[in-house]
């Protein structure tokens, strides 16, 4: 059996609550127009090829004159995750923030993670700190998500991070990582639990624009990009509120 108030009181705290809700919904809707915004901007730009001066860029070797070829190992420090282990429940606590694969999904900023390493457990692998600001791609099992981090993060060995070497790199090579899901799939041999190790993920070839192209997009979406991690901020703390206030005004600890 469980406790059913009277209707009346039912929809007192919906009443309260509900504007929670919609200001959530609200905020993730603009969050997903946000990254659209930039999302068709870099198609604009490095796909249909029509960027800044495009009109006046001859093409070289396929790509337009100033781009280049390279590899994701030539564009930043690349950093494979890994767990502390488990045996030690002093690894775990409330200071760093342990990124999985779950947390990345739908949220292309990562503000909040399931779970935290302590100081202790994140300093057995000192070498796996990321600073704010990385990308992450999954690339064991579902493949192909990409997230940046907010502050300083480690993550699991699902995911492979890039610190890049520029700024100015961050917001092309995360719709650049966020077209890869296909390649990656078919690197890891299709499978439902397709492995794209360090070395194999470090050699994908993929074309880099000139650096003022680059640095007038990252201009741009930079402003785009501190839009969407003020309203996921807000969000978590709408979140949090909600969660607060649902159980109190259900036993009636605050009137309605």
């Amino acid at each position: 059996e469980v406790p059913r108030p009277p209707i009346i009181h039912q929809i007192a705290v919906v009443n309260i609550l509900s504007p929670y809700d919609d200001l959530i919904e609200n905020n993730h809707r603009r969050i997903q127009l946000l990254e659209e915004s930039a999302r068709l901007l870099y198609q604009e730009w490095f796909v249909r090829l029509r960027f800044p001066g495009h009109e006046h860029t001859n093409i070289v070797d396929g790509v337009p004159e100033g781009w280049r070829n390279t590899k994701f190992e030539e564009l930043g420090e690349i950093i494979t995750g890994k767990t502390p282990s488990t045996k030690n429940p002093e690894n775990y606590g409330d200071d760093i923030p342990f990124i999985k694969t779950p947390d990345m999904h739908n949220n292309p900023i990562i503000i909040k993670t399931e779970q935290k390493l302590s100081e202790l457990g994140a300093n057995t692998q000192s070498n796996k700190f990321i600073p704010p600001g990385s990308l992450q791609i999954s690339c064991i099992g579902t493949v192909g998500i990409v997230s940046i981090n907010s502050s300083i993060s480690q993550t699991n060995q699902q995911i492979n991070s890039i610190i890049p070497l520029h700024d100015y790199y961050r917001y092309y090579l995360y719709f650049c990582l966020s077209g890869l899901k296909s390649t990656l799939e078919g690197m890891g041999g299709g499978s439902t639990m397709a492995n794209i190790n360090k070395s194999k993920f470090s050699h994908i070839q993929v074309v880099i624009p000139s650096n003022i192209v680059l640095m007038e997009f990252h201009s741009i979406v930079h402003n785009l990009f501190c839009q969407i991690e003020k309203l996921m901020h807000m969000n978590y703390r709408a979140i949090e509120a909600r969660d607060l206030l649902l159980p109190r005004l259900m036993n009636g600890v605050i009137p309605v």
